[in-house]
């Protein structure tokens, strides 16, 4: 009995606190109620009540459901609820609310004013929901579009500026008229490229949709360069290919189409048509790498039989023209070793290579006959890098050389 008296009290001094707007004071007296009474269905409408008045949505949410979970016909509690979830932006959970207040009093006004009040939003939520998203979509696949305008243009400039420069600037009107037309088919020429590269990645890769101005111009002057450079390996490896003790990657120079594969062999096919007639320069196969070393290879009919005088005229006689691009080169005597059971004549090098911005080049020059295929062959390596390195290249390829 006393309890209920106190709680009297209680509940008659909170409701003079909320007259007097005084809301915290009556949320304390609320849950001095609580205390004594849980399931005080008064108590927690006002606490409910209070919670909404001080903005605290979520909290009066929770009061309400524990009322609903005691009293789930209350259609007040249902709406006050449903206007808690729409201050929350809780908008699909507030019509839910709505709509069971109404089952239980379909002619309950309040709550099918505020539930269309909460329509209402979620329309105006959907359409600009909607704009933004269309806007930003209509944004991005343009991007592209104005990637490939602008770098066209971009290159069309520096191109035409450079042609400008070659040939002098003019500030003459036939000179601006011509850098303008020039300009004009530039740009042409390279938006048909530019839109060819965005196309293929655009199916390529459709969230490319999706990307930014920076994304887009990387990905167009990117994708020529990253494909250059794979066609270059697989060229590489093609013409020529790595030694089993090196990394160098052979470049051959050659209208006979034969590869060349450092050390392991070098397959000259001298019985075809056309080797046979191979003359002292035509029949020549260079290569070069990246490493600063080089190989040269020339065959040509056996005639006289070579011997160390023949083998001395022909090196001074190529010493010689090779003097012109190495002023100061310097040639060894002659020195034999054998290959295949065949004597190899051959001389050493050395001196700066003016066509090599004067660095210094060792190089090594051989000559022999290869009795079965009646031709004579010569090499000449250059490195330059060390007379070691040089040793090694020329016994390298002088030991994979194979005549057949």
């Amino acid at each position: 009995m006393e309890d209920q008296r106190t709680v009297s009290t209680l509940m008659k001094s909170s409701e003079d606190l909320i007259k007097a707007k005084r809301y915290a004071e009556a949320l304390s007296m609320f849950e001095s109620v609580l205390a004594l009474k849980p399931s005080n269905i008064d108590a927690l409408k006002g606490k409910g009540s209070i919670l909404f008045q001080l903005g605290k949505y979520a909290e009066a949410v929770s009061v309400y459901n524990i009322i609903l979970s005691k009293t789930p016909e209350d259609q007040v509690i249902w709406n006050n609820k449903g206007v808690a979830l729409d201050n929350l932006g809780k908008y699909q959970e507030a019509i839910v609310a709505y709509e069971r207040a109404l089952r239980i009093d379909p002619n309950y006004a309040m709550a099918t004013t505020n539930r269309n009040i909460t329509l209402k939003k979620i329309q105006r939520t959907d359409n600009s929901v909607k704009s933004t998203s269309h806007e930003g979509s209509s944004e991005r696949s343009t991007t592209g579009v104005n990637v490939v305008a602008g770098l066209s243009a971009i290159f069309a400039f520096i191109t035409t500026l450079t042609s400008q420069i070659k040939d002098g600037v003019s500030f003459s009107i036939a000179s601006i008229v011509t850098a303008l037309i020039v300009f004009i088919i530039m740009y042409i020429i390279f938006l048909i490229i530019t839109y060819v590269i965005y196309w293929i990645i655009k199916k390529a890769h459709p969230a490319s949709e999706n990307w930014g101005v920076l994304s887009w111009a990387a990905a167009i002057i990117g994708a020529p360069i990253a494909i250059t450079i794979v066609l270059s390996i697989f060229a590489a490896f093609i013409f020529g290919m790595a030694g089993s003790d090196s990394n160098y990657q052979w470049v051959k120079y050659s209208n006979y189409g034969i590869s060349f594969n450092h050390p392991s062999s070098l397959p000259l096919n001298t019985s075809a048509e056309g080797y046979s007639e191979a003359t002292y320069y035509n029949g020549m196969l260079q290569f070069d790498n990246s490493d600063d070393e080089g190989i040269g290879v020339l065959w040509f009919l056996k005639e006289d039989s070579l011997s160390r005088d023949s083998a001395q005229k022909i090196f001074a006689s190529l010493y010689t023209e090779l003097l012109a691009e190495n002023p100061d080169l310097q040639m060894s005597s002659i020195q034999t070793t054998t290959h295949s059971g065949n004597t190899v004549y051959f001389v050493t090098m050395n001196g700066h290579d003016m066509t090599e911005n004067g660095k210094m080049s060792y190089n090594f020059m051989a000559i022999w006959e290869d009795l079965p295929s009646q031709r004579t062959f010569m090499i000449l390596t250059a490195s330059y890098k060390s007379q070691d390195d040089a040793q090694v290249l020329f016994d390298g390829v002088l030991n994979s050389f194979k005549g057949n």
